[in-house]
């Protein structure tokens, strides 16, 4: 087995059309070029941004890391309504690759299961590198927030005066918030973003 590689989960937050699913797709391609992280995306709201991603079934997940060393451009999505059985399987098979959650509010919200929970908490000895794409502060669960060490901030509806207690850094993440909304404001779109540090707390 290669030598586990540096990885770390991202809490990637924003509305929608402010720019998320293109900045996934940039990070996928840049841990590629330098990491040579194949990337797997659970495309489970059928997003048409990775309709050019090979798209596998839960019968590929073993042989994921064989699939990606043969693929020119390893990159893949897959659809399953399944979801823990998904979490269980990349715990178990997938080794120094990008996991991509688009769109994860049916599961990375209010209680969650303890396969994604597992598959949270492995990050560090499989590798894998965990990006999980969310609309609002307030949608992932406190233990989301715990276990990150990067929130990619775009704009939301949230009200920085009003941040819920488990936001971790609420400090740095309102001075975030209304550099974006300058921003935003100053260029005339929605496509301004932050990247915040959750390691040193």
């Amino acid at each position: 087995m290669s030598q586990t590689r540096d990885a770390s989960v991202f809490l990637h937050i924003g509305a929608k059309k402010t720019g998320k699913t293109t900045d996934t797709l940039n990070m996928c391609r840049d841990l590629w070029e330098h990491q040579q992280k194949p990337c797997l995306v659970y495309n489970i709201g059928n997003q048409s941004h990775y309709d050019d991603f090979q798209e596998i079934d839960l019968s590929d997940i073993p042989k994921f890391n064989a699939l990606a060393a043969r693929s020119k451009l390893p990159w893949f999505q897959i659809k399953t309504i399944e979801s823990d059985a998904l979490f269980r399987s990349i715990v178990t098979y997938v080794r120094n690759a990008v996991i991509v959650l688009e769109d994860s509010t049916s599961y990375a919200v209010g209680n969650l299961s303890k396969p994604f929970r597992e598959m949270i908490l492995a990050n560090r000895n499989s590798g894998n590198d965990l990006i999980i794409n969310l609309h609002s502060l307030k949608d992932p669960a406190p233990f989301l927030f715990r276990s990150s060490e990067y929130i990619i901030l775009r704009q939301t509806s949230d009200d920085p005066n009003k941040l819920p207690d488990k936001v971790l850094a609420p400090e740095k993440v309102i001075l975030a918030m209304l550099d974006i909304r300058e921003t935003n404001e100053f260029n005339g779109n929605r496509y301004a973003a932050k990247l915040i540090s959750l390691q040193d707390l």
